[in-house]
């Protein structure tokens, strides 16, 4: 399952929506508030299998649900570069 899937699965938990979209506005759609986005960050971590920085783990950083799809692919590639470089 790639992260998006990962991420969605885990707002539809968190929002009891079905239908999760990129446009979808954390706060204003989703009903999150800033104890939610904490507990956000740390299941994208476990199911995603990176570790934020501290400097992403604003909770205000993030409007959309492509906000978190964005965070997702720059620590994916981060971690693609990482394993280059150690080949």
């Amino acid at each position: 399952m790639e992260d998006r899937e990962k991420i969605r699965d885990i707002l539809k938990a968190m929002s009891g929506k079905e239908q999760i979209a990129a446009t979808d506005r954390l706060a204003d759609n989703l009903l999150l508030d800033s104890l939610n986005m904490v507990f956000l960050m740390l299941e994208m971590e476990e199911k995603c299998g990176f570790f934020l920085e501290d400097g992403d783990m604003n909770p205000g950083s993030f409007v959309t649900v492509a906000d978190l799809f964005a965070l997702a692919e720059k620590y994916r590639q981060k971690g693609e570069e990482k394993h280059e470089q150690e080949s």
